[in-house]
């Protein structure tokens, strides 16, 4: 994709100021990067109706965490990767297809200690950034 948006900014583009034409290389290589703009996004939509319709197949209760977009999105680390990630497509998607396969969707609150939350009912203490692993012993 990088290539080929370089190959259509090489070329003769059209100009509204001047009238210019653009040059049919220029559109061949626009049609290039058009197409390979609409393969990427049809690989993306296929894999996530996969990914929702195996999770509500096989699984009867789905529990979704609401997350803060917004606020992954003003990290400009995190920004492209969440937005490419698609939540409200998963969410839209579970949804649907959970009450298709006779499941349920649960909307588990922004809140909730998910990641401190162990086996039965137990919270573990403030996680500090050092704090890497947790181990579970069996009794």
């Amino acid at each position: 994709m990088r290539s080929l948006g370089r190959a259509v900014s090489r070329k003769t583009g059209p100009d509204r100021r001047t009238a210019r034409r653009p040059s049919k290389r220029w559109e061949r290589a626009a049609a290039r990067l058009g197409r390979a703009h609409a393969r990427v996004t049809h690989l993306r939509r296929d894999g996530l109706h996969k990914l929702t319709t195996r999770l509500a197949r096989e699984h009867g209760t789905i529990v979704v965490e609401d997350l803060n977009v917004i606020g992954m999105l003003a990290n400009r680390k995190l920004a492209r990767h969440v937005a490419d990630a698609g939540f409200a497509q998963i969410r839209r998607q579970l949804a649907y297809k959970a009450g298709w396969n006779g499941g349920r969707l649960l909307l588990a609150d922004r809140w909730y200690p998910s990641s401190k939350r162990l086996s039965g009912n137990w919270v573990g203490a403030e996680r500090h950034a050092e704090t890497r692993r947790w181990k579970v012993l069996d009794k």
